[in-house]
């Protein structure tokens, strides 16, 4: 068998004879893309066209041959397939489930990887044709080893499978090319010893983590800036891939698998930064570009095993089909010995999961890369030449037989099957989506161009069929209607399938927080660290047995104070006597100065090293007068720095006597430690000056001048100086980690708030969602509490965070502002880039903001967004306002009680908790009147609801507007202090701005409104597919005005929108009654004031007006009174045409805003009612 290199048939891969040159990888890289495009338009598995075209270029290679020759290189093919396999793993792989894995994969990965190749290349070795050694055998059970590409159908089974098999295949990939690292190496007498293997282990292994964590933190920097650019984000992201890879192998001749996989996992961390599209099209790119790729390969690895069949058939063939099935044995071999440790760690491990990584094995052109690779060893070829056969058909008939009867196995073992819980989510989803086509069809009717549509038509077809509307499935409904007799039957699920659908329910509800904490870091309420501290809160309850998030470390993170106060207490010992006062002479003031800095410390310490280093000299040194000589002097010259010392201290602490200055200067402790310093230098001197270095006792006295080594004592002093630098960090870092956590307790807070009020749409039945219910209401109470508590101990640092929080969310609305009138074509992309840097500023300022002071009381005042502008009655109010002083546990009032004006919160916080009545939900669902509490947003009347208000917030403004009693109960948790606007005071404040629509009484009930008025906007349907920052936009536009004086309202084509906030409203064409809180459809343009003999009217009705967005608040209120029908009133409560008021009241909208985004974060609870 020694023949001649070109003697040897080239596979395929060689001789690809369709086209010459650059063609043929054109034409190849065509019948790829066709592959992969004809597997998904017809849902068939790849590996059945792949196989098809792999057949035909096989058999055309054998018996066509006027092709030309197109050489592949198996280290180039290596270098562009496994960088691009990782890349695709990486970014398809949830990080939390790859940590959880961590141990399972490194055991089936190295142990079992290692396993496998010992297992298999002795079985393969029974099949050799020739007198093969073990350890070129084992060489082809490496390159068997490695799993390539898993695909599992991703369900809620198999999840944590599909990540525990993507591990396996880079970190198997990894150690089986250093196992083919080291068999190669004892083959060629490379290595010789035991050693020189376990150097290579480390090199492989050790140089590529450092490696790949330092291109990490440069690529992640990057890809991070990238966060709305797909495109440089694809490129980057797989230049990253290869720029490593490369790196490591080619350079640095370490392990690039590993290398490369740290530094992507490094970048796609930063995925979180990204919006959802950029997100998605990055996978996109990365799915795609690999499919077509692995897809071209495996192609030609069928080709490969087609060229190889007829030299080896029949008898060859049955032997390749035995390997097949004997490797399939091992691997389930393995797992089931693995099964007992694996079963206990990580996710755990069931029948059903070890079968699925038993089929689930996929080889392909990972494992040809690595046969093409041997051609490059004519000799080791030749030796393997009827292995590589085994290998070509093990690979082949994995790819077929394994890769299309998974999903068969997959299905018999329920893993994705339709659980009941997604049928119960489809059946909801359905639901709700029925609902809002019935919105869209409500509103498309009152549109006067469609009154000739066939309704029935569209009612026929719009309404969307529930495919699981089964009695099996029905159990997350409280009733079901009977077929037979159309009666309610209710359902009680047993407790299994009770605990399902609340594991589900429990599941969709960590994830509507998830969404959440997303909405508020786009709107800036969070910062990137806080959402991140937020995500992986998420992750780690979805993976928890209870599905909660963990409470614990955020408040002992709240309350982390007591290693710091003992470190407080330290202070006083190391710190100077406060009570020694500054010198008066100037002389003296210099030299207290000058003993007291930094600087002086650090010389005198330098001055004692010195001295001690003499001693270390003296001690290592044989006898030398010179060397003696010089050691004296230095300690002389010391000695007389430690007088000096002494003496400038002495004077630094006089103003008086002598005796006095040494009497303050022996009190530190500091001094009697320099006085100790110098009784020292005093008896060094006099031993060197005993000592006769010439005699033989020179040893004994040297060791003398041991006592020496007590001076160190004094470089403690240096700390005195240091320490205040380090208690100033600690109390820094101490307040970073306060704001932290006060800004993920928010995110909680509003998070819970959010989930709350869509558990309706979440399911359908009663009990799960009180379950669901009852703990968010929970985790809100407490995390509420607690920061009621941070801001009553630290209200500088609160009043810091909500600054921030403030600056931070308006910016985001300047990028956003930005970015739509560069969509929109108004500016140029140099204009676009100039305001982009000018915003960029404003955000360097944001990063430098230390902590603020807390806000005076008449800034408060000042703050109040129904005082804006209102110079005349600001002052007024003030000058009358009313002082009052809670201790903790004092009632303010009780549900019924009528409040003595409006409390505006200076200092504390008070527990609010509303108690509805039977009484008061009557009264609402009868007459729309509202029950005068602190926190509208809610709007779940009929349940009790906790809450806390802190400083600024005000209480009781819908008490006094409407001369109702207050139904909270609201109690003062810590000593407080509230101004009170009594309400003859408040009267009067309405005299002074009487204006129906812009007055002091309109602006009121629009703040009492607004979180009310924000719910109801965004469950209508033109609100529903936009965001909600352009709701706030439509509600800064909004008046509520008074129309009391109203018989009959006309809306003219100006008003967009109209919300009844309290009260009852009808249409004048229809006669359908509205009842508040509602809003309006906006078919409705004629309404009759509930007047007369049609229907009584018990409270004053309240309607929010939203004018389109070009039309002017007060235009349009003037536009409807006069297309209106009006009752006999008084001049002075009609609008008027006073421009100079008009223009008063575009300033007051237009910092309207301002106080919003102030509010957002000024409030907690009841208290962060702006908060989305």
């Amino acid at each position: 068998m020694d023949a001649n290199i070109t003697d040897i048939p080239l596979p395929p891969f060689y001789n690809f004879y369709f086209l010459p040159g650059l063609h043929g990888y054109i034409v190849a890289i065509f019948v790829a893309g066709l592959v992969t495009f004809i597997s998904k338009v017809f849902n068939i598995p790849h590996q059945i066209p792949s196989a098809f075209s792999g057949i035909i270029i096989g058999l055309a290679a054998r018996y066509i041959g006027y092709f030309e020759e197109l050489v592949m290189d198996g280290h180039l093919l290596q270098s562009v397939y496994i960088p691009l396999l990782i890349a695709k793993i990486v970014y398809n792989m949830d990080h939390y489930l790859l940590k959880k894995s961590l141990i399972q994969i490194f055991i089936v990965s190295v142990i079992g990887n290692t396993a496998f190749v010992f297992a298999f290349g002795m079985i393969l070795s029974l099949f050799q044709k020739r007198d093969v050694p073990m350890l070129n055998v084992m060489i082809i059970s490496v390159m068997v080893a490695p799993n390539d590409n898993p695909e599992l159908q991703i369900s809620d089974g198999i999840k944590n499978l599909e990540t525990l098999m993507y591990g396996e295949t880079i970190l198997g990939v990894a150690v089986c090319n250093v196992a083919r690292l080291i068999f190669t190496g004892v083959i060629h007498m490379h290595i010789v010893e035991w050693y020189q293997g376990i150097a290579l282990i480390i090199r492989y292994f050790g140089f590529c983590i450092p490696i790949g964590f330092g291109c990490g933190l440069g690529m992640s920097l990057l890809f991070r800036e990238l966060y709305n650019d797909s495109m440089n984000a694809v490129a980057t992201y797989i230049s990253a891939a290869y720029f490593v890879y490369i790196l490591c192998e080619h350079f640095a001749f370490t392990n690039g698998t590993l290398g490369t996989f740290i530094t992507l996992y490094m970048m796609t961390a930063q995925r979180t930064k990204f919006l959802s599209k950029t997100d998605d099209e990055v996978k996109l790119c990365c799915n795609v570009g690999f499919a077509l790729v692995h897809t071209l390969l495996s192609i030609f690895c069928i080709a490969d095993s087609v060229y190889w069949v007829k030299e080896y058939l029949p008898v060859s063939l049955l032997e390749a089909i035995a390997v097949y099935i004997m490797g399939n044995v091992i691997r389930l071999i393995i797992f089931l010995l693995a099964s007992p440790l694996l079963s206990r760690i990580g996710y755990g491990f069931e029948f059903a999961s070890l079968v699925t990584l038993f089929w689930a094995v996929q080889k392909g052109p990972l494992q040809m890369i690595q046969v093409f690779k041997l051609h490059s060893d004519p000799g080791e070829f030749q030796i393997l030449e009827s292995l590589n056969f085994y290998v070509v058909i093990y690979v082949i008939l994995t790819s077929i037989v394994n890769g299309t009867t998974l999903k068969v196995f997959l299905k018999a073992f329920g893993l994705i099957k339709l659980s009941n819980r997604r049928k119960a989510n489809i059946s909801i989803a359905v639901t709700n989506l029925n609902a809002i086509g019935s919105k869209v069809l409500t509103s498309l009717k009152g549109n006067r161009f469609y009154s000739d549509v066939n309704w029935a038509v569209i009612n026929t077809h719009i309404v969307l069929r529930n495919p699981y509307e089964d009695l099996s499935t029905l159990w997350t409904k409280d009733n079901v209607i009977c077929h037979v007799c159309n009666a309610a039957v209710p359902l009680k699920p047993t407790r299994d399938e009770y605990n399902e659908h609340l594991k589900d329910v429990t599941i969709r509800t960590l994830k509507a927080q998830r969404v959440s904490f997303l909405e508020q870091h786009e709107l800036g309420l969070l910062s990137k660290q806080d959402v991140g501290i937020l995500l992986e809160a998420i992750d780690i309850a979805m993976d928890s047995t209870n599905m909660t998030i963990n409470m614990d470390a955020l408040l002992s993170c709240m309350d982390s104070n007591k290693a710091f106060v003992v470190t407080k207490r330290v202070r006083k010992i190391l710190t100077i006597d406060s009570s020694i006062k500054i010198p008066r002479t100037v002389h003296r003031r210099k030299c207290y100065k000058i003993t007291n800095s930094l600087s002086f410390e650090l010389v005198v310490c330098v001055i004692v090293l010195i001295d001690v280093a003499g001693q270390i000299i003296r001690l290592c040194a044989d006898y030398s007068p010179v060397i003696e000589a010089c050691l004296l002097t230095i300690a002389s010259l010391c000695f007389i720095c430690y007088i000096a010392e002494a003496a400038l201290r002495i004077v630094s602490f006089s103003n008086g006597s002598l005796r006095n200055d040494i009497k303050y200067y022996i009190r530190n402790i500091w001094n009697q430690i320099d006085v100790f310093v110098i009784t020292i230098s005093i008896i060094n001197l006099l031993l060197s000056t005993s000592c006769k270095y010439d005699s033989k006792d020179y040893t004994e006295c040297k060791y003398r001048h041991c006592i020496k080594f007590l001076m160190c004592f004094k470089l403690l002093r240096v700390f005195s100086k240091l320490y205040p630098i380090y208690i100033a960090k600690m109390e820094r870092r101490n307040e970073l980690k306060l704001m932290r956590a006060f800004g993920v307790a928010q995110g909680i807070v509003t998070s819970c708030d959010e989930v709350i009020n869509m558990l309706p749409t979440l399911t359908e039945q009663s009990n799960i969602r009180a379950v669901i219910k009852i703990n968010l209401e929970q985790i809100r109470a407490t995390i509420t509490q607690k920061m009621g508590m941070l801001e009553k101990a630290r209200p500088s640092l609160t009043t810091t965070i909500k600054t921030k929080q403030s600056l931070r969310c308006v910016l985001k609305h300047l990028n956003h502002g930005i970015r739509e009138l560069r969509a929109s074509g108004l500016i140029d992309s140099f204009e676009f880039q100039k305001l982009n840097r000018s915003v960029s500023l404003k955000t360097k300022f944001l990063s430098n903001v230390q902590i603020l002071e807390v806000i005076p009381p008449t800034l408060i005042f000042q703050e109040i967004a129904w005082l804006y502008n209102e110079d005349e009655v600001l002052e007024y109010i003030y000058s009358n306002v009313k002082n009052q002083i809670f201790n903790a546990g004092d009632i303010l009032c009780e549900p019924g009680d009528y409040l003595e004006g409006i409390y505006i919160i200076v200092a504390g916080y008070f527990k609010v908790t509303y108690y509805p009545t039977p009484r008061l939900i009557e009264r609402l669902q009868a007459n729309g009147e509202l029950p005068c509490k602190e926190f509208l947003e809610y709007l779940r009347f009929d349940e009790v609801h906790e809450d806390y208000l802190s400083c600024g917030n005000r209480m009781g403004e819908l008490a006094l507007l409407t001369n109702r009693p207050h139904r909270c109960s609201i109690i003062s948790e810590a000593p407080s202090q509230v101004f009170i606007i009594p309400k003859e005071v408040l009267d009067r404040a309405k005299d002074l701005s009487p204006d129906p629509a812009i007055g002091v009484t309109a602006r009121i009930w629009k703040c009492v409104a607004y979180s009310l008025s924000r719910r109801l906007l965004l469950t209508t349907t033109a609100y529903q597919s936009t965001s909600k920052q352009e709701a706030d936009y439509a509600l800064i536009r909004s008046v509520i005005p008074n129309t009391d004086y109203y018989n009959v309202i006309n809306l003219p084509p100006v008003v967009e929108d109209v919300l009844l906030i309290e009260g009852i409203i009808v249409d004048f064409n229809t006669r359908d009654i509205y009842i508040a809180p509602c809003p309006l459809p906006r078919h409705v343009r004629k309404l009759l004031m509930p007047k007369g003999d049609l229907i009584a009217r018990k409270v004053s009705t309240k309607l929010m007006f939203i004018p389109d967005s070009n039309t002017d608040e007060y235009e349009m209120m003037l536009t409807v009174q006069k297309d209106s029908e009006l009752m006999d009133e008084p001049e002075c409560t009609l609008l008027t045409e006073q421009m100079n008021r008009h223009r008063r009241f575009e300033s007051h909208l237009f910092s309207f805003n301002k106080p919003k985004s102030h509010k957002v974060m000024s409030t907690t609870g009841g208290v962060f009612y702006h908060t989305e």
